[in-house]
């Protein structure tokens, strides 16, 4: 059973999806693109705290490499004694005087195809340290806590098991369009009775037969609990970011719960890194390093802008 579980979970690993542009159309599952990128299935662990069959986390102290066999873009990421894609180890006890901020989400919040120090969480972690100045804060810390192939379910997941003990003083959580469909605990149990073929139609297989199993009534309502579940747990500042899209979302999953939570939640759509093809890759649309630096800067400018870092 435990090799059938890491069968599938190499098998989301080596397909680390890369822009799956799911949208909801005619009630229909539109996919988009996938690149193969293998990952050595040793690097990444099931965690038996979690209550998910299949949640896995990557494999603390380790340093992964992953290269793209569409061009020359090769990530090297460094995973912390916490399972973090990291540079540093953070203390459980915040500092005195320390800010610190949780990021939330999947392989564009890990920053895969680039450097760890280069991915956006890093890279908004080192704006604050060289121009953020405040009075009551010496030091700003930006623990990640994105991994690749992650959804919503998960995501909340990896929260309560590495994110809360870290006494966050507020939450950055990306959530994209396809976030909405992906539901991995119902997925990888389908695939994990495919048999061995060929892995992004077996990736896509089990994305549609699920999303056509469940409806796209009840996906939205699993998204929705998830979300409502953290913010139950969670009694500290979230700030909800996507890129722009078009339709309703994602006010149409995050709405209420924005409404109803107007105190400690707050909403930013980031600049459109997909204008300049210099911020994304083409062949998958994960952002470059220099994507990583737009998206930092956006978000650190909304935060000094908005004073929701109360910095005298």
């Amino acid at each position: 059973m435990n090799k059938l579980i890491l069968s599938s979970i190499f098998l989301i690993e080596c397909l680390v999806i890369v822009f799956l542009t799911f949208r909801i159309f005619n009630k229909k599952l539109v996919l988009g693109e996938a690149v193969v990128a293998p990952i050595k299935k040793e690097s990444v662990v099931l965690n038996k705290k979690s209550k998910y069959k299949y949640y896995y986390e990557p494999k603390a102290n380790t340093v992964k490499q992953i290269n793209a066999d569409w061009g020359p873009y090769n990530g090297k990421y460094t995973i912390n004694d916490d399972t973090l894609v990291e540079r540093y180890n953070y203390e459980l006890k915040k500092p005195e005087k320390t800010y610190r901020i949780i990021t939330l989400g999947d392989s564009y919040t890990f920053g895969l195809y680039v450097d760890t120090p280069d991915n956006w969480p890093e890279q908004l972690e080192d704006l604050f340290k060289n121009e953020m100045h405040c009075q009551g804060y010496s030091k700003f810390e930006v623990i990640n806590l994105g991994v690749q192939g992650y959804d919503i379910q998960w995501e909340v997941e990896r929260f309560l098991l590495k994110g809360i003990k870290y006494n966050p003083d507020l939450v950055l959580w990306l959530i994209k369009d396809d976030d909405v469909i992906q539901v991995n605990e119902t997925m990888f149990e389908k695939m994990s009775h495919y048999p061995r073929g060929v892995r992004d139609e077996n990736w896509f297989r089990g994305m549609e037969e699920t999303f056509n199993e469940l409806g796209e009534k009840k996906t939205r309502e699993i998204q929705q609990r998830a979300i409502s579940d953290y913010m139950d747990f969670y009694k500290g500042k979230t700030i909800f970011i996507t890129f722009p899209n078009k339709g309703n979302f994602p006010y149409d999953i995050i709405g209420d719960i924005l409404d109803e939570n107007k105190e400690r939640t707050d909403f930013m759509y980031l600049e459109d890194i997909y204008k300049d093809n210099q911020d994304y890759y083409a062949n998958d649309f994960h952002p470059t390093p220099k994507g990583h630096v737009v998206i930092a800067q956006n978000i650190f400018d909304y935060l000094t802008r908005t004073k929701i870092i109360p910095c005298d």
